[in-house]
This record gives C-alpha cells, structure tokens and sequence, in this order.
C-alpha cells in the first residue's frame, strides 16, 4: 500500500493575528458616531496624561490626610472619581499588539522615519536661506510621502493614491514613535548637510 504524504499547514497562528485591523486611537479618542475625535490618542499626550496621574494622587492624598473643608469633600471625591474614571478609560484604549505587530509598526516607523528625512531641507539649506519656501510648504501640505496604508489607518490618517502630506506623516511617526517609545520629534530626522 502507497503510503500518503502528509500535508502541512504551513500557515502559523500567528498570521491571523497580525493581519487583525490596528488602532492607536481608543474609544476614549473617538465620538458617539466612533469617528477619531483627535489628531493624537490621549495615551500619546503624555504631558496631560501625567499630570492626570499626579491629580489623582494629590486628590487621594488630600482626601486620606483629613484637611479637606467638609462642605468641599463631596466635590473632591466627586473629581476624584471623574479623573479616575478618565485615567482608566485612557490606559485602556493603550493598544496592544502582538509581537509581530510591534515588529511590523517597528519596520514601518523605520521606514518613515526615513521618508521624512529626505523631504526635509538639510539645517545647512534652511540657515542659509537656501531652501525653496514654496517647495517646503508643497511638501508639508501635498501628498508626497508614500505610507504603509494599514499604518496610516491605524494613525488616523487617509492616504491620497498612498501617499500623504508631510504633516500627516509626521503625525504617524509621533504616534508610532510614542507606542514603540522611540523618538517623536521630527527635527531629528533633519540632516546637517545635503550628501
């Protein structure tokens, strides 16, 4: 009898996973029709959301030390219950990829990063005067920066024939570079001198 060769399923579990829609914009970022209601999740802000945290712990701490006028107490917990009801509602809509997901976002942050840094004038040509003003402003406003669409739908950003404005990209590479806690400033792409 002929023995059957077995067949395998060469497909990994991980596949489907990581073909799953990615969002770095949570419920918290989004209105009552679910539209993205921001141009950065609140996750990202990290300046607001630290000062949230210290809020919650300075009201816990007012409140556990007993010096609160009775007649203001009810207001206090009350804002201590709205702001931690906003801290939790925010740390959950922090995404949560898999590991082949980061990696993805990883490569595609890369991959922009160095995008942008071609459209950018060196900081020779803009000390110097001698970047074109209307090219800058072309670059910033047009579409010329071509962008991994499944990126740019998870940053909140609506590719024109697969490309977007360099503003646009600049905000997928802050979002991106906020989740990988990578560099989010886009003057460090700037080269010092065209090569």
């Amino acid at each position: 009898m002929p023995k059957t060769k077995k067949v395998v399923d060469c497909t990994s579990a991980a596949e489907p996973i990581s073909s799953e829609k990615i969002t770095f914009f949570g419920k918290v970022d989004r209105n009552n029709r679910g539209n993205i209601s921001s141009e950065y999740p609140a996750w990202a802000l990290k300046a607001q959301f630290d000062d949230l945290k210290e809020s919650v712990s300075r009201n816990e701490r007012l409140l556990e030390s007993g010096n609160v006028v009775p007649s203001e107490r009810p207001y206090l917990v009350e804002t201590l219950e709205k702001e931690k009801r906003r801290l939790n509602e925010i740390e959950e809509s922090m995404p949560k990829l898999t590991t082949k997901q980061k990696d993805d976002a990883y490569a595609a942050y890369k991959e922009l990063s160095n995008k942008i840094a071609e459209s950018l004038f060196s900081r020779d040509e803009m000390r110097l005067g001698l970047a074109d003003a209307h090219e800058e402003a072309r670059r910033m406003v047009n579409p010329v920066i071509d962008v991994d669409p499944k990126f740019a739908a998870a940053c909140g950003v609506t590719p024109k024939n697969g490309k977007v404005s360099r503003n646009e990209a600049s905000r997928m590479f802050k979002i991106m570079g906020a989740y990988l806690g990578e560099k989010t400033n886009v003057e460090y792409l700037r080269k010092d001198r065209r090569r």
